[in-house]
């Protein structure tokens, strides 16, 4: 459930000049892959969410320590996490993504909580940090909560596959077989050989066999 439902994803700088969300993992082991452009006109805000300066300097000192704290994760997440920190100071929201992704494999998903929270007022539309506050959400057992955030995902990007899967699991958990097969489906359509697809299948082979459908 934990891998299924939305977890953190990565983001990571692939240049000093231009910031990607990269799906590393979602809660667990994930590979990389599935590379999405941070919105450039968004890219730069200081912490109190006015446009900070756009400049060579900010975006280099930005790139400087997302670098860093990547590089310091496993060794010495203590370190990894001040040094995200210093670009969440700049304004970064993929910063406050990367410590909400350690809080998370920490078990502190209040603090988690707080970091995907804070990436969301600099970023609002971002779907990537709002599968990652669902995921959150989900563990905290807010399934409400986190339907409503998957659902925000599907208004802002309808072909956003996993979001369907999330909600596919969540309607099964609550006895709506039909709802959990139609999302399978769609989901399914959307990424026929994607990285759920064998389990989508399975949830819908058991459903069928619950002589529901």
């Amino acid at each position: 459930m934990l891998i299924y439902s939305g977890g953190p994803q990565l983001y990571l700088p692939c240049s000093f000049a231009h910031y990607f969300y990269s799906s590393r993992r979602k809660y667990g082991s994930m590979p990389k892959g599935n590379v999405r452009k941070f919105p450039p006109a968004q890219r730069f805000q200081n912490g109190s969410g006015r446009a900070g300066r756009n400049t060579w300097k900010t975006e280099r000192e930005i790139g400087y320590w997302l670098l860093l704290g990547d590089d310091l994760e496993e060794e010495d997440p203590v370190a990894a996490l001040d040094a995200y920190r210093k670009s969440a100071d700049l304004g970064c929201p993929g910063a406050w993504i990367n410590m909400g992704h350690l809080y998370v494999d920490n078990g502190a998903l209040q603090e988690a909580r707080h970091c995907f929270q804070s990436a969301l007022e600099i970023d609002p539309g971002n779907v990537v940090t709002l599968d990652n506050l669902a995921y959150v959400e989900e563990s905290f057992g807010n399934m409400h909560r986190a339907e409503r955030l998957y659902r925000n995902i599907l208004d802002l990007d309808p072909e956003y596959a996993e979001a369907y899967y999330s909600l596919a699991l969540l309607a099964r958990r609550r006895g709506e077989c039909f709802e959990a097969y139609r999302h399978c489906i769609t989901y399914l359509r959307l990424e026929p050989a994607g990285r759920y697809a064998q389990e989508a299948r399975d949830v819908m082979q058991r459903i069928r066999q619950l002589k529901v459908i």
